[in-house]
């Protein structure tokens, strides 16, 4: 399957707006701990599809199929965190 993907770094961000398939991300920490939540929806509420956090300078990856019914949105905390969301 192909995936479009999206780095972002520390913010919130809307990847998608519409129905859609979440595929994993990857979480990378910078210098503190890293926390990434990914909502079914075009804001930083509702539904929570994907959630991981990581200590400072590891990271997370998290392979997943879920259907977006409303759209995908990324909230990013963490100095210096950065994130790839997979999507289509």
């Amino acid at each position: 399957m192909i995936y479009q993907v999206l780095n972002i770094t520390t913010g919130s961000v809307a990847v998608f707006a519409g129905k859609s398939g979440l595929g994993g991300y990857q979480l990378t920490a910078g210098s503190d701990t890293a926390v990434l939540t990914i909502y079914d929806n075009t804001a930083g509420s509702g539904t929570v599809i994907g959630k991981a956090s990581a200590v400072a300078g590891t990271s997370f990856k998290n392979d997943m199929s879920v259907i977006a019914g409303t759209g995908i949105y990324a909230v990013l905390s963490g100095t210096g965190a950065s994130a790839l969301i997979y999507w289509r």
